[in-house]
């Protein structure tokens, strides 16, 4: 029987780049004794999670034909148990990649219902990528921003912080532990930390190779073509760009502008990155998340032994918003549209 090992996120935590990875040396991996499912419709599993989740963008020709008689089996169900059928039977390891597993809303998976789901397969083994909150709320903000859905960021972050959801995600990780627990036992559950899965010495994917028990190291692996690459823009370049021209789409030749003059500017500054917070926003993320992931420190120092603890990261190298005065940006506003220049001098006021 094979061995099961599920990726539930948490959402960017290059959550793609595995997925998209691992479904290109699918072949390669697969004779090395670790299966990576190509389910479709696309490189990721999220189509096991419709029993609980909707998820309109899978088209209904991934579904067989509608169940007759009243058994009350659903195409999705009918789907996921063909999938244990064909894959606990096999020998070596599964992998499953699907961060929508640990979403809050607007539904969730029932994990004692997957635990039952999943029964047939020998062992499984639950892992979650943590990602402190203050890196965590701006990248779910910047892809919903990306994707033309994002409203201003401020009110986001006021509700992310009093409700501890951002679109949909919780962004207290404790939350989905425990989710994760309603069906699974502590010792099936694996966590790691996104800034040291970032410096491993293989990258990312080298942490899931060791995890599966693979021979096989990141340099064996194929790697993504750059169109494949899911890289994460400028956060305060996204930001201006979105006030600039909020509610409408954003624009990117406005983006890049503020792009290239932010890259000058940060120089100027001596900075690393920059960030869509104010400073006084993000020391408010830093303190809710020190509370926030109490429970989370004490899960990983009961259960994970010297593992790092989750700390706060550092403001030093960030130029933040309000760092950032007309003089600094004026040369580079648009000179053609007064109306943009406006909205961008009364978002940096603000």
């Amino acid at each position: 029987m094979a061995r099961l090992l599920l990726h539930i996120g948490a959402h960017k935590t290059a959550t793609s780049y595995i997925q998209r990875r691992f479904h290109l040396n699918r072949d390669l991996l697969a004779r090395h004794g670790i299966l990576y499912p190509d389910i479709g419709p696309n490189r990721a599993h999220h189509i096991l999670a419709t029993p609980w989740i909707d998820i309109p963008e899978i088209p209904e020709s991934y579904w067989g034909p509608e169940e007759t008689g009243s058994t009350g089996r659903t195409r999705q169900d009918a789907f996921f148990e063909k999938f244990t059928k064909d894959y606990a039977s096999q020998k070596g390891t599964v992998f499953l990649s699907a961060e929508v597993f640990s979403r809050a809303l607007p539904q969730h998976v029932d994990m004692a219902d997957l635990a039952k789901r999943l029964s047939d397969f020998e062992e499984v083994k639950i892992v979650y990528v943590v990602r402190h909150q203050t890196d965590y709320i701006q990248s779910i903000w910047l892809q919903v921003a990306k994707n033309g859905r994002a409203g201003r960021f401020d009110p986001f972050l006021a509700h992310a912080l009093q409700k501890h959801l951002a679109s949909g995600v919780w962004i207290d990780h404790h939350k989905v532990i425990e989710n994760v627990l309603s069906g699974f036992s502590r010792d099936q559950l694996i966590l790691f930390d996104y800034e040291t899965i970032r410096k491993h010495p293989e990258g990312v994917i080298g942490p899931f190779l060791e995890l599966l028990g693979s021979p096989l190291h990141v340099h064996d692996l194929a790697e993504l073509d750059n169109r494949e690459a899911n890289i994460s823009p400028d956060p305060l370049a996204i930001w201006m760009t979105h006030a600039a021209f909020f509610p409408n789409p954003l624009k990117l030749g406005l983006y890049q502008k503020l792009k290239d003059a932010l890259d000058r500017i940060r120089e100027n500054y001596g900075k690393k990155k920059t960030s869509l917070y104010t400073r006084a926003q993000y020391e408010a993320v830093i303190q809710a998340s020190s509370e926030m992931n109490i429970p989370l420190r004490g899960w990983l120092e009961s259960d994970k032994g010297d593992s790092p603890i989750f700390t706060t990261p550092s403001s030093d190298q960030i130029l933040f918003r309000d760092d950032l005065t007309e003089a600094d940006l004026g040369p580079y506003l648009p000179e053609e549209n007064l109306r943009m220049r406006e909205k961008l001098r009364a978002a940096l006021s603000q």
